[in-house]
């Protein structure tokens, strides 16, 4: 099968036009318009991080299809208000289900990674949300020289420790932290690390599916402080929105994939000395369903 790989923002094979009214407009330049005629499938991946990105891919995905036979699956490597995955007050909007009505009527088949929220997948037609086991395990194996048995797997609570399931039950020692979070601000209001006779490794890695600030991965790591291990952390999605710094301070090692940005490192937030991101493309064109169909 013959498949033709685009990407949102790729300026060499679109045009993004902004009209006066403030609408956006794609058109797809001559060349690719031809390759995506001699091919049997169009792959479409977009890192929305922005209602204009939204709208963009949505166009992007109008664009490339032309003909209403052509097959187009759009790789959302992160998948967009995966936490808002319920009304968390009256008067609050219902953020996945409503992005999942967009990307519904676009006809696409989606393909994520490491969703945050089973009960948010429920909200798209058809959907296929790939493991990170990959990814976990290649920072399990950097981090422990690639012996397994050295490094513990902590988790931020009981739910990130099922929803790895697959993943933790590969490993000798695994443990879990308890948190409790005010819905409403989303901010911590309290957790619990396991005793320091339960760690049965100088090695520690945290596993979670997102790191936005950081806050919660910090507080785990003052919390363990007093113990004396080598704290390493493993997240799918990397936002890092307020930087690095403070997580440079608490962890030798940081793992991640590209599945938000690409762009690792800004004037405001340098990038950190000790970040490990792992490339996702590839990994999902393995894993496309056109291609398990062949």
């Amino acid at each position: 099968m013959q498949i033709y790989n685009i990407e949102l923002g790729d300026k060499e094979k679109y045009n993004l036009i902004h009209f006066p009214g403030g609408e956006l407009h794609i058109r797809l330049n001559e060349t690719v318009m031809s390759e995506i005629e001699k091919s049997e499938s169009v792959v479409v991946t977009a890192r929305v991080t922005n209602s204009d990105k939204l709208i963009e891919t949505l166009l992007l995905c109008d664009a490339v299809r032309q003909d209403a036979n052509r097959s187009v699956s759009l790789i959302l490597p992160y998948l967009p208000y995966g936490r808002a995955d319920r009304r968390f007050s009256p008067g609050d909007c219902f953020g996945v289900a409503t992005f999942a009505r967009l990307i519904n009527s676009a006809n696409v088949t989606p393909v994520t990674l490491d969703a945050h929220s089973a009960q948010g997948l429920q909200h798209f037609d058809r959907i296929q949300d790939l493991p990170s086991s990959t990814f976990i395990e290649r920072a399990v194996n950097d981090f422990g020289s690639n012996s397994a048995n050295d490094v513990t797997l902590l988790f931020p609570d009981k739910g990130a420790r099922q929803r790895y399931d697959a993943v933790s039950n590969r490993y000798k020692h695994v443990l879990h932290c308890s948190k409790e979070r005010n819905l409403l601000t989303g901010k911590l209001k309290g957790f619990k690390v396991p005793e320091r006779g339960e760690f049965q490794t100088k090695k520690v890695l945290i596993v979670d599916d997102i790191c936005d600030g950081g806050g919660t991965f910090n507080g785990i790591a003052d919390s363990l402080k007093e113990f004396e291990l080598n704290l390493a952390l493993y997240v799918t999605h990397g936002i890092f929105s307020k930087g690095y710094a403070e997580l440079d301070k608490r962890f030798e090692k940081i793992y991640t994939t590209d599945s938000f940005t690409k762009e690792f490192g800004t004037s405001e937030k340098a990038a950190s000395t000790n970040l490990t991101v792992y490339p996702t493309h590839e990994y999902f064109l393995q894993n496309l369903p056109e291609l398990q169909k062949i």
